[in-house]
């Protein structure tokens, strides 16, 4: 039987509406909620990353597409320190690392990176990337965008080692039309994940996923 989180996104949601607390209720506490809106956010996590390699997208023929696969760096575990460890903090690195690398992911075609970073188990995960077989037909994918974290937080669960919550920002950017691969300007888009995260082999996988955005759910 499949594993399920514990914490669903309706109620992911409700706890960051509890992050603007109003003057009768309680602030959150530090230990269950970690604010970064006064950090300075960067592409996922931090100083420039180091090329983390990853295979050439085919070319989808026609003329010079206007997102074509950019030659960007993949994100450095170096960044999100701790990810390596089996701590709370570990975990939350390690989900933080895994939303940079989609992003990557989706600016350059190259979803190499995800089966080190999922467990067997986890049936949601390619959810979370499934637009990217489609850009490659189009050789065309997102513009360049860095991640604007918000918060994340870890929640108790009884199936995983920890279960994390992460909300972020990608700032207005642009991205194909997956109908006719013209590029199209979005605005910023807010994002909340939740994971449930299992330390296997020596590392923090993924093993399972939510993820809301706008009006649109996958889980």
């Amino acid at each position: 039987m499949a594993r399920r989180l514990l914490v669903p996104l309706a109620a992911a949601a409700l706890v960051l509406g509890a992050a603007g607390c109003g003057p009768d209720e309680p602030e959150p506490r530090k230990t269950d909620l970690i604010d970064l809106s006064g950090d300075d956010p960067s592409d996922g996590g931090g100083a420039e990353p180091s090329d983390g390699g990853g295979g050439e997208p085919s070319d989808g023929g026609g003329g010079e597409p206007v997102n074509a696969a950019p030659d960007i760096p993949a994100p450095d575990p170096a960044d999100f320190p701790g990810m390596d460890e089996n701590t709370e903090q570990g975990a939350i690195s390690a989900l933080r690392y895994y939303v940079a690398v989609s992003v990557w992911a989706n600016q350059t075609g190259d979803d190499s990176k995800f089966s080190s970073l999922e467990a067997d188990s986890c049936n949601s995960c390619e959810n979370f990337y499934a637009d990217i077989e489609k850009m490659r037909e189009f050789n065309q994918y997102w513009e360049e965008v860095s991640i604007e974290e918000l918060s994340y937080w870890k929640s108790e669960s009884d199936e995983f080692g920890h279960e994390v919550t992460y909300q972020y920002v990608l700032p207005p950017h642009s991205r194909p039309d997956l109908e006719t691969g013209e590029p199209v300007d979005v605005p910023a888009i807010e994002y909340i994940v939740v994971a449930g995260m299992t330390w296997d082999g020596g590392k923090w996988l993924v093993s399972d996923l939510a993820a809301k955005w706008g009006e649109d759910v996958i889980e």
